[in-house]
């Protein structure tokens, strides 16, 4: 039961509660107690606080992420997922950050995409300006990749992230001319990338950047 707890734990992350791992886990609650004091006994883990543990040694997660098996990962992962949004609603704290990751871990991609616009979104309430961007990049790709439907849930997607990047950028001072920089900034790193793969294939010899 401790081998099985330890690939939970390390699912979770360096750092977790009981409450978490316990909802988290298939165990019951006496085996949940005797392998966290195993792990604990072996130094596998170490007490943070009442209820909070976490690895003595970023190796020691690795190792126990490992001994989930592939086919194993993404079920712990949406355990997880569904373990935090059970806390959410019982009024704890919650990163919609972290619940997008277990999501997009545990396969569920569409609803990743929409707890990275809600964390986006949360992140731009409180001006961290960059994190919301990266958030926003982060369900914009997403949604691309794994999900990519042809959908009016994907023009929603967009318009909901054009609107949030807008918002940023006003509330930074940018303005919209600044929201305009941004896409042409990120249209240049695209067709420098573009052209850097097409010379690696030989298919523009020495054409220049410029030229391009």
């Amino acid at each position: 039961s401790a081998r099985d707890l330890v690939g939970v734990a390390a699912a979770i992350g360096r750092e977790f509660n009981y409450r978490l791992l316990a909802s988290a886990s298939s165990l019951d609650e006496a085996s949940v107690v005797q392998s966290l004091d195993e792990l604990w006994r072996r130094r596998i883990i170490q007490t943070q606080g009442a209820d909070t543990y976490n690895f003595t040694h970023g190796k020691l997660l690795d190792a126990a992420y490992e001994t989930l098996s592939a086919a194993r990962r993404p079920l712990v992962h949406r355990k997880i997922a569904q373990a935090l949004l059970a806390e959410a609603e019982k009024g704890f704290d919650v990163e919609s950050a972290i619940v997008a990751l277990h999501l997009e871990r545990g396969g569920q991609y569409q609803e990743a995409v929409e707890h990275y616009l809600k964390a986006a979104e949360e992140a731009r309430r409180v001006f961290v300006n960059q994190n919301a961007i990266s958030h926003l990049e982060k369900a914009l790709s997403l949604h691309s990749e794994k999900v990519g439907a042809k959908d009016e849930t994907q023009k929603r997607v967009a318009r909901e992230s054009r609107e949030l990047l807008g918002d940023i950028y006003e509330i930074a001072g940018g303005g919209k001319r600044a929201l305009e920089n941004y896409a042409e900034s990120r249209e240049q790193v695209a067709h420098a990338d573009c052209l850097a793969r097409a010379r690696l294939l030989g298919k523009l010899g020495k054409v220049t950047a410029d030229e391009g």
